[in-house]
């Protein structure tokens, strides 16, 4: 009897770890699409592969439908390089979180009011391999992100990086997600 409830825990356990935790919501069914092709850094930093592990310390947990400015205020020198943007990232901490759209429509993130050079990338968390959006600074120089998507169906849940330009910057962030 132990051995059968310690492996329905261990079961439990990975099937929590690995996001089948129900259904997938209307809009995410699943099939796998081509993401767009990435661009070379264009920078001359190392750029390291994506290790496919999230840890904690990176991890910045599921912000709900939350909107505002910011709704999420980190610190990412305290976190790992766990992913690698499309957009111009290298070896520097990321910050990550999940988000679901509240109500369909257009939005816009950003990293505006971040103390460091950052790096906005929004992805699909039902398959990261799918890239929404990326940003290396905003159109007028400044170096925060953003990013806007337009058409955005209620109830899709994203994954939203937070990466720092370059090897090693990183600093006080602040996440800003703005309907349009």
């Amino acid at each position: 009897m132990a051995n059968q409830r310690r492996a329905v825990l261990y079961a439990a356990g990975w099937a929590l770890l690995l996001g089948a935790c129900g259904p997938a919501l209307d809009g995410e069914d699943g099939e796998y699409a081509e993401p767009p092709a990435a661009e070379s850094p264009a920078h001359d930093d190392a750029v390291t592969e994506e290790d496919n592990e999230v840890s904690q310390a990176t991890f910045g947990g599921h912000i709900g439908s939350a909107l505002g400015s910011p709704v999420k205020d980190f610190n990412s020198c305290t976190a790992n390089n766990e992913w690698r943007t499309t957009c111009g990232s290298g070896a520097a901490p990321d910050m990550s979180y999940h988000w679901t759209v509240p109500v369909t429509g257009d939005y816009t993130f950003s990293t505006v009011g971040s103390t460091y050079d950052t790096v906005l990338e929004i992805r699909r968390r039902g398959d990261t391999a799918i890239v929404l959006g990326c940003n290396d600074d905003r159109a007028d120089g400044v170096p925060t992100s953003r990013v806007t998507l337009r058409g955005l169906t209620k109830g899709i849940q994203l994954l939203i990086i937070v990466d720092g330009y370059g090897s090693s910057v990183c600093g006080a962030g602040k996440l800003n997600i703005n309907g349009l």
